[in-house]
């Protein structure tokens, strides 16, 4: 049985998640339709330069919090996080993808890679780079201003 006051201490536990490189032959629209029937978090996005891996799974472990705010998709709050952008739509063209884009990122829950696969997505190790400037301060500020 689990320690109640250790478990209120430490908080629930955190859900794993991996960032990879994604090719999708078939587009990203026809893979999120296949998408929907499974029940855990994934999104595609777009950098032009890429953030460090751990800035980006440390926005997909906050986006967890997305029922807090008046965003009620947690890729949609997750979108925010990464672009720094408390707007939905000016986050989506920031780092959004098209339907018809066949190469973007994703991050989705660990565990999940023979769904991904089964609908068409392959995903391949990206050396993300290491550097981590302070890029976490932007995601904190968006952050805030969307949980107030």
């Amino acid at each position: 049985m689990a320690h109640p006051v250790r478990e209120a201490r430490e908080g629930p536990a955190q859900v794993p998640y991996d960032a990879s490189l994604a090719t999708v032959p078939s587009g990203i629209g026809n893979a999120l339709g296949c998408l929907k029937k499974y029940n855990f978090f994934h999104q595609f996005f777009f950098m032009e330069t890429p953030f460090p891996e751990e800035y980006i799974l440390e926005a997909c472990r906050r986006s967890e919090k997305f029922n807090r705010t008046s965003i009620r998709d947690q890729g949609a709050y997750f979108m925010c996080l990464v672009a720094g952008r408390r707007n939905i739509s000016d986050a989506m063209k920031l780092v959004g993808c098209g339907m018809n884009d066949t190469v973007a990122f994703i991050a989705f829950e660990s565990g999940h890679e023979n769904e991904l696969k089964n609908c068409g997505v392959i995903t391949e190790t990206y050396l993300f780079p290491k550097d981590s400037r302070e890029i976490y301060g932007q995601m904190t500020m968006t952050e805030m201003e969307l949980i107030n």
